[in-house]
Order: C-alpha cells, then sequence, then structure tokens
C-alpha cells in the first residue's frame, strides 16, 4: 500500500472510530437528560420543555448534567447507585474522552503513520499553544465504546424502573383505586 493510502485508510478509520463513540456518547447524554427532565416534571408536555428550553442547550453542559445527575442518584436512587458504584466516574471518563474525539484533529504524519499500519493505533492532536498527542489503541476504543454504551443502559433502566414501579402520585398503580374517592352506587 502506498504511504497516500495508508493516510487515507487512516483518516478514513479515525472518522469511524470518532463517530461511532460519540454516537454512543450522545445516547448517553440524552438518557440523563431524560432522567433529569422526568425527575422534575411527570407531565410530557412540561417534561418537553424542560429538554427542549434548559437542559438540551448548550446552556446546560453535560459535565454539568452528570453532576445534577450525581445528586438526584444521591437523594433519590442510593440503592441504584450502590449497585453500580462506578458509573459517575465511567460517565466522566467518557466524557474527557468524547472532548478529546470531538475536538482533536486526526494526525497521520510520520511515526503516527507507522504506529497506525503496524498496529492500528490511532493518533489525535490538539493544538493549544503547544502540540498535544494523544494515542488510542482499537483496543482503547472498543472498550470506550462498550463502556458508553453500557452506562447508557444503565441510565435507561433506571428511568424505566421508575415508569414501572408504583408512584404515590397515582393511585391505581398502587393497586387502590378507591383512595381519595368517594364511592358512588
Amino acid at each position: 500500500m502506498s504511504n497516500s493510502d495508508n493516510h487515507a485508510l487512516c483518516y478514513n478509520k479515525a472518522t469511524e472510530r470518532r463517530g461511532i463513540f460519540l454516537s454512543k456518547a450522545v445516547i448517553l447524554e440524552r438518557a440523563i437528560d431524560l432522567y433529569i427532565a422526568g425527575h422534575f416534571c411527570k407531565e410530557e408536555e412540561k417534561k418537553s420543555e424542560l429538554l427542549d428550553l434548559i437542559i438540551a442547550t448548550k446552556r446546560m453542559i453535560f459535565e454539568n448534567k452528570v453532576q445534577v445527575f450525581k445528586v438526584l442518584g444521591e437523594r433519590h436512587e442510593r440503592g441504584f447507585l450502590h449497585n453500580n458504584p462506578k458509573l459517575i466516574n465511567d460517565i466522566i471518563s467518557i466524557i474527557e474522552h468524547r472532548n478529546i474525539l470531538a475536538h482533536y484533529s486526526q494526525f497521520s504524519g510520520g511515526e503516527a503513520l507507522d504506529k497506525f499500519v503496524e498496529s492500528g493505533i490511532i493518533t489525535f492532536v490538539k493544538f493549544q499553544n503547544t502540540r498535544n498527542f494523544l494515542e488510542y489503541k482499537p483496543e482503547d476504543l472498543d472498550i470506550m465504546e462498550i463502556l458508553a454504551t453500557d452506562c447508557a443502559t444503565k441510565v435507561i433502566q433506571l428511568i424505566g424502573s421508575k415508569k414501572a414501579s408504583p408512584s404515590m402520585d397515582n393511585p391505581k398503580r398502587l393497586g387502590n383505586s378507591h383512595s381519595n374517592k368517594e364511592e358512588t352506587t
């Protein structure tokens, strides 16, 4: 393969792996958005407004959403967090990698191209007063993708468990259809 072909292959593989991971990170962020909105609003229309106007906007960055999710979890989902003790730190790690993959440029110059050809290592670079290079082995990217999927699945399952569990604001779901109602005969 020519050097030009290797550059193209490296670029295409980096673009593919970056896209897969960023898509999974977006799903995780949306799941956290939905959890937060569902915590504060039970009515679907108001929940949508909260998402559209506050939560799912650039006013509230992913890192801040995770802090809100953590506090709500500590206050209201202790069992869930106890059963998933690494979840918050895993999400923070996902955010760090998401920021790198979203903002660093793919680099395939010199030694970086050789590492890609030899072992599939993808190099990213950030230019900020100096050059900061970061390398990702294929297995590192696999682990990050799996971790993002697992975290999103856990948050989605938490949301689902809240919808399936009885709520004090809906007596029928508790199995007591006569609560706070006068019986008519």
